[in-house]
């Protein structure tokens, strides 16, 4: 049922404007000043409002002024009713907002046609303005696919490069190791054997590597990532995996530091994706970092979190690098310094997996060859949503 606010100084209006209405069904509430007015339709906004001109406080003229420069209120169109023998300023009239005007003494045909005008033009606007919400969120809609088709179009481009070039090339050298032991197997030593076939598990490794890696990120993308929360330690994890990668650091002549402080008191987190975490950053920083060089993993808390760092002393991080560092296929302006593969897929898979258990993971560099250092937060306590 539609609401009309009547505003008149003169009950007899009042009552009579008030019958003409119900008697078409119009929910009908009356004030008797310019004030009331102002306050009545603050609390509960009508369709449509019957504002009489002359009022003993403020005029209405004034109402219709205020009523208009509340952003909640401004579309409520107003009828002025003035009488025969009042000078209505019909230009002021439409100047503060009006939208027509009514004279005494009443003619209820006449006062029907208007207020039904206005309300036909009331459930248009607001029709309109639906159609036009409803399209800009049908727009907006339409340019977030869009931009997710963008992202899926540049990872199909990314993942055709990596399957071309990357594997390409570890199947051509495969393929060029496994001729030589076929054809030359019975002229080749026992030394020379055996060094083809280290080669072959290397690069079988390489390629096992990046599907892994390429699983994992299809697996993230997918699905929510499930999270198995538990008292953890994560000293203890970090040591476990700083054991796992004692052996390719020693390879490259990279000293792993790992610096505690305070004893390793349990948090509540998910130990497998926690550990994924720190190898894809220790894994990162020793394929960053020169040989000869150190890698330094310190773990600090406070009451409210635990905080790991991760430094290299490795190449750095350019301005262009930070923009995309946790991007997926981030193909950085930094280069691995062994030769070692990078599909720019660790740190966007450490992010995913950080803010999975809670926490957060940022990058800063002091410049060019000054290493960078990888920091996580994680909240301690009831990080576990609910």
């Amino acid at each position: 049922m539609s609401q009309i606010l009547i505003v008149d100084d003169v009950p007899q209006n009042l009552k009579a404007l008030s019958l003409i209405l119900e008697s078409r069904g119009y929910a009908v509430h009356t004030v008797d000043n310019g004030h009331r007015a102002l306050q009545a339709a603050g609390s509960s906004p009508p369709d449509l409002i019957l504002l009489d001109i002359m009022m003993p406080d403020i005029d209405g003229y004034e109402v219709c002024r205020r009523l208009k420069t509340d952003p909640a209120l401004a579309s409520i169109p107003i009828i002025f009713v003035s009488a025969l023998d009042e000078t209505l300023d019909k230009v002021r009239a439409f100047e503060v907002g009006g939208v027509d005007y009514i004279a005494k003494p009443f003619h209820p045909e006449e006062i029907l046609a208007r207020v039904e005008t206005q309300m036909e033009l009331r459930r248009l606007q607001t029709r309109l303005i639906e159609q036009v919400e409803a399209q800009e969120k049908v727009n907006k809609q339409l340019s977030e696919a869009n931009v997710r088709l963008g992202n899926l179009l540049k990872d199909k481009e990314d993942l055709q490069g990596i399957l071309a070039h990357d594997l390409g090339n570890i199947l051509a050298l495969m393929t060029l190791k496994l001729d030589i032991l076929i054809k030359r197997y019975d002229s080749l030593s026992p030394e020379k054997i055996a060094h083809h076939l280290v080669a072959l598990k290397k690069t079988k490794d390489q390629m096992a590597s990046i599907i892994a890696r390429l699983l994992d990120v299809a697996q993230i993308d997918d699905k929510p990532i499930k999270v198995n929360w538990q008292p953890s330690l994560p000293g203890m994890i970090i040591n476990q995996v700083l054991d796992q990668y004692a052996g390719l650091a020693s390879e490259k002549r990279i000293t792993l530091n790992y610096e505690q402080a305070g004893d390793d008191e349990p948090i509540r987190t998910d130990p497998t994706l926690l550990g994924e975490v720190f190898s894809n950053l220790i894994s990162n920083a020793i394929k960053y970092s020169p040989t000869d060089t150190a890698v330094a993993v310190r773990l600090t808390r406070n009451s409210q979190s635990v905080t790991i760092e991760v430094e290299d002393n490795g190449p750095g991080l350019s301005e262009s690098d930070r923009a995309k560092l946790f991007t997926k296929f981030a193909r950085l302006s930094a280069k691995p310094t062994g030769g070692e593969k990078s599909l720019g897929l660790g740190l966007y898979i450490a992010r995913k997996l950080t803010q999975a258990i809670g926490g957060t993971i940022t990058a800063d560099s002091p410049g060019a060859d000054q290493g960078s250092t990888f920091t996580i937060c994680l909240p301690i306590g009831k990080n576990e949503p609910m």
